[in-house]
């Protein structure tokens, strides 16, 4: 896989443009319990947008992006172009009697920072 990423900042707003290129590569046999590798040419373009205010410790985050994938040459299928969105929000929380910052991410996922 081969990729690229433009990024930027303003104020409270951060963004990035990408494209990730996926070769064909891995094992694929009919049969198998896992084929692990796409084994087929994709072009992914992206992008994502995150809104983080540091003084309330607010993050709101969103990502979307379409896949275009080519013929497999094992199989001669073509998968359809896919549409690939994703999104969060965390809420830092912070407890300066002890010195210690949480990250509550959504959803129901907690992780110490």
């Amino acid at each position: 896989m081969l990729g690229a990423a433009l990024g930027w900042h303003q104020g409270n707003y951060q963004g990035t443009l990408g494209a990730l290129v996926n070769a064909p590569v891995g094992f694929w046999r009919r049969g198998n319990l896992a084929n692990i590798g796409f084994n087929r040419w994709a072009i992914d373009l992206n992008g994502a947008l995150t809104y983080l205010d540091v003084t309330t410790g607010l993050e709101l985050s969103g990502a979307a992006g379409f896949t275009f994938n080519f013929e497999k040459p094992d199989t001669h299928y073509k998968t359809g172009t896919e549409f690939h969105v994703s999104g969060g929000d965390a809420k830092l929380v912070e407890d300066l009697r002890y010195r210690h910052c949480w990250l509550l991410l959504s959803p129901d996922f907690w992780r110490q920072r």
